[in-house]
């Protein structure tokens, strides 16, 4: 929705940057790195286009769940779109109803 956002990476090990970002199925982020030396010198990366997966597995995780509404929309298959819909929402429910902060 924005131009461009700001966002740190961190330093893992010895100049090894890091930033996680999650991307659904069909989603894209374009980026780029910019690098400031010691003399404050700004080194820009070239750009790069990120993209969610594009195959599905057959886990029922919230992250492939979301995938597999996201494909099923894309493909107009509005009835798979709700019944991982209902999936989605009894999984929820068990997930807050079993395991519940003490």
């Amino acid at each position: 929705e924005e131009e461009y956002r700001e966002e740190h990476m961190k330093n893992c090990f010895e100049g090894i940057n890091v930033k996680e970002f999650i991307l659904f199925y069909g989603e894209e982020l374009e980026c780029y790195t910019e690098e400031i030396g010691p003399d404050q010198s700004v080194k820009i990366s070239d750009h790069r286009l990120l993209s969610g997966k594009r195959e599905i597995n057959g886990d029922n995780s919230r992250f492939e769940l979301i995938n597999r509404m996201a494909k099923a929309r894309q493909e107009g298959r509005e009835e798979s779109v709700r019944q991982e819909l209902e999936t989605y929402s009894q999984l929820d429910y068990l997930t807050k109803e079993i395991f519940t902060l003490i």
